[in-house]
């Protein structure tokens, strides 16, 4: 009932992204890892084949890391740079390689980086919009037109091209 999932939530039962969560309101997309330890039970939440966002289980070793999407970058104050990431966190580092549609692997919940994915021919991806949201493939080729934000991606996904946006690209390690 709704009453015994607040008091769930409010006992600290549930994790999300490695921090104990007490509202049922509290918001939950693309890539988030939920963990229920009294339970063992652990999930992360992706598109299925349709394009809704639902629960698939995982092992417990894979909570301790996130894949997270650069939105931005910005320069700050003393020359630093601050990546601004999909799930509106913040993270400032002195590395410049960083771009605009890459991807970052982080260990949860101290936010560290451990690993950057470039998005670049070859890169293993999943769409986050369109008429192909929630579809895997790899990057077969990336079309570049000046003076626009309108670059595109063609993917090869279970021997299907699907030509889309660049932006709807989210890089990942490997197929979840």
């Amino acid at each position: 009932t709704s009453k015994e999932v607040k008091q769930i939530l409010y006992d600290s039962k549930v994790l999300v992204d490695g921090n104990p969560r007490k509202s049922n309101n509290f918001p939950v997309g693309i890539m988030d890892k939920i963990s229920i330890p009294s339970m063992n039970e652990y999930y992360i939440i992706l598109y299925d084949n349709q394009g809704r966002l639902c629960p698939k289980k995982i092992d417990q070793k894979e909570v301790l890391h996130k894949t997270c999407k650069i939105r931005n970058k910005t320069i700050i104050n003393g020359k630093k740079i601050q990546l601004n990431l999909y799930d509106a966190k913040n993270i400032i580092v002195t590395d410049n390689s960083y771009k605009p549609g890459d991807s970052i692997i982080m260990s949860l919940p101290d936010l560290k980086i451990q690993k950057h994915l470039k998005l670049e021919k070859g890169s293993l991806v999943t769409l986050t919009a369109g008429k192909h949201k929630g579809a895997f493939g790899k990057v077969e080729e990336i079309k570049i037109f000046k003076g626009t934000e309108k670059n595109r991606i063609i993917l090869l996904s279970h021997d299907k091209k699907i030509e889309t946006l660049k932006d709807y690209a989210f890089v990942i390690d490997k197929e979840i």
